[in-house]
């Protein structure tokens, strides 16, 4: 058994508004499109080609089922090595696990950090996101990958200086989620999906030599933000009076360890592997 430290993310599948032809030249509605993203993001993953800056990346899908995905994401790497006194050379293939909850209510994913593989799961992310809407674009769909983060953490920085906060920026990704996006007030709701945009800023500036008031978890216009930020909604960012430093809450993502040994894991162990992740997936 081997101890994986995973890393916890929502994704989110917006449609376009502006709609344009497929190939096939069928129009498809704005409705059409956000009912069938979920199989839209199913297909391109299944079929895909994921590319690194030197070439295509090996990967594997070891699992599929009820809309969950397990699949490996490999970044080769050369070495070296003597045998029979020469050098010689050779590639190793070390990967990243990634889960991905594709149910239309959860849209979660969990990915493993190595090292060896990629220097984090951000430039994971990041592989996933570009490949993935490149394909996605024929279907008028855009991928949003978001961290999860555990909101204590937020409120404990705040906490602490909440004397202190001149500037909290809200980037939140447009909602289609509904088990989150209840956390958003309806008039925001409401402008960003009149306006189109997918990625929406709220920032509060306090006065110069002075600092922001009533940040705290019983102010419910400011909690809301937060708790829709922390499902995955987007990120946070706060700068505090004589601290030049600018606080991300993409840097306190939620984490995992999981042991498995997943390589030779049969179906039913994998099987239990889905279970456990996706158990602290949902888990806030």
């Amino acid at each position: 058994m081997y101890p994986y430290k995973f890393e916890y993310y929502r994704f989110q599948l917006v449609p376009k508004k502006v709609v344009q032809l497929s190939i096939d030249n069928v129009a498809y509605t704005y409705d059409e499109i956000k009912a069938k993203k979920n199989e839209y993001f199913s297909e391109v993953l299944t079929k895909t080609t994921f590319k690194g800056k030197k070439g295509n990346l090996p990967y594997r899908i070891v699992y599929e089922k009820n809309n969950i995905f397990v699949l490996f994401l490999s970044n080769p790497k050369p070495y070296s090595y003597i045998h029979d006194f020469l050098k010689q050379q050779g590639t190793t293939e070390p990967f990243s696990i990634i889960v991905i909850d594709n149910n239309p209510e959860n849209q979660l994913m969990a990915i493993s950090r190595n090292t060896e593989a990629f220097s984090d799961t951000k430039t994971v992310v990041k592989i996933l996101s570009q490949t993935i809407n490149k394909h996605l674009d024929h279907y008028n769909v855009v991928l949003h990958i978001e961290p999860i983060f555990q909101k204590e953490e937020f409120w404990k920085i705040v906490g602490g200086k909440k004397e202190e906060i001149s500037m909290i920026r809200f980037e939140l990704i447009k909602p289609n989620l509904t088990n989150i996006s209840g956390c958003l007030k309806d008039e925001l709701k409401r402008v960003i999906d009149t306006t189109n945009s997918h990625k929406t800023v709220v920032e509060f500036n306090a006065p110069a030599r002075a600092a922001l008031e009533d940040i705290t978890p019983s102010n419910n216009d400011i909690n809301g933000l937060v708790d829709y930020s922390a499902n995955g909604g987007g990120n946070i960012g706060v700068k505090f009076k004589h601290d030049r430093k600018k606080y991300q809450t993409a840097e306190s993502i939620k984490v995992e360890t999981t042991e498995v040994e997943i390589q030779n894991a049969n179906p039913a162990q994998l099987d239990a592997f889905v279970d456990s992740i996706c158990s602290k997936l949902k888990r806030r």
